[in-house]
């Protein structure tokens, strides 16, 4: 968190001009020197992603933690600056262009969105700012309102993978992994629908029809994404999840050492879902 909050771009550093973006950098092992590479692979969800990071360490209960956050959410307002004031990035309909160059709104990164201006607001509301949380809130639904106005298909009773500049790019969970099924989930994942919600069942339906063995990894991907099996406990079906975890421990566990493509962001995804199985009651 400290090193994502000391290594925010100004508008001079940014590719676009765009204040409150972090770069990707190289790290130099042998000298311990950062070089920026002044790219990254998104605006919106590279903006959004810290404020959930964020979000979830005030939680905690950490009172280091909640002191660092608190101390700075002027910054974490300037990350959010790019996603929730209209401009190169957010358009009048609430949703996100990927980057300037890139004139695409995906589901998926519009999800981050909603669920990082979220996280913010509820922030704002735990440091007092009770008017900067309205305005995140409001901005956080909107967002909201605009993927289920234009990335929602009801024809296909799924989400939409993403809008382009001309024209919508409907999903087909049956023909593609990435994105068509991929982005089915993520709005349960981020909470922008409860489990409960139609549109929730209805895209889990789509997802699990059109992959039904993903808990054995029999995915074209290398990775297992193992995000799949926390919105598995979610929609309440714990025993896929734990399938998943158990496959995952069988393929790269063991004599593979959890070594590539196994990488910090499934072993977060794992642990999550752990967490979440204990917490639903489901194991102990």
């Amino acid at each position: 968190m400290s090193w994502m909050l000391n290594h925010i771009n100004t508008a001079e550093d940014d590719p676009f001009g765009i204040a409150g973006t972090i770069s990707d950098w190289h790290y130099d092992e042998a000298t311990g020197v950062e070089t920026n590479k002044h790219t990254y692979s998104s605006t919106d969800a590279g903006t959004t992603v810290p404020l959930i990071v964020a979000h979830d360490a005030f939680r905690t209960g950490d009172r280091d933690l909640q002191h660092l956050v608190i101390e700075t959410i002027e910054k974490y307002e300037l990350m959010a600056s790019a996603t929730a004031v209209e401009g190169p990035i957010r358009n009048p309909d609430g949703l996100c262009w990927a980057r300037p160059n890139s004139k695409v709104k995906y589901v998926a990164d519009n999800s981050v969105v909603y669920r990082g201006l979220s996280c913010l607001a509820a922030l704002e509301r735990a440091a007092g700012r009770l008017e900067q949380a309205r305005f995140y809130d409001r901005q956080a639904r909107h967002t909201r309102q605009g993927m289920f106005d234009i990335l929602w298909n009801e024809d296909f009773k799924n989400w939409s993978w993403t809008m382009g500049i001309y024209n919508l790019k409907v999903s087909y969970p049956k023909q593609a992994f990435m994105p068509d099924a991929w982005c089915q989930y993520w709005q349960v994942f981020l909470k922008v629908t409860r489990p409960s919600d139609r549109k929730s069942i209805l895209s889990w339906q789509a997802f699990s029809e059109a992959w039904p063995r993903w808990m054995y990894n029999e995915i074209p991907k290398q990775s297992p994404h193992n995000e799949i099996a926390y919105c598995a406990v979610q929609m309440g079906e714990p025993e896929d999840a734990v399938t998943m975890i158990r496959t995952c421990r069988d393929k790269f566990g063991g004599s593979n050492n959890w070594a590539w493509p196994w990488y910090i962001g499934e072993a977060g995804h794992t642990l999550r879902t752990c967490r979440l199985l204990i917490d639903s009651g489901y194991v102990n």
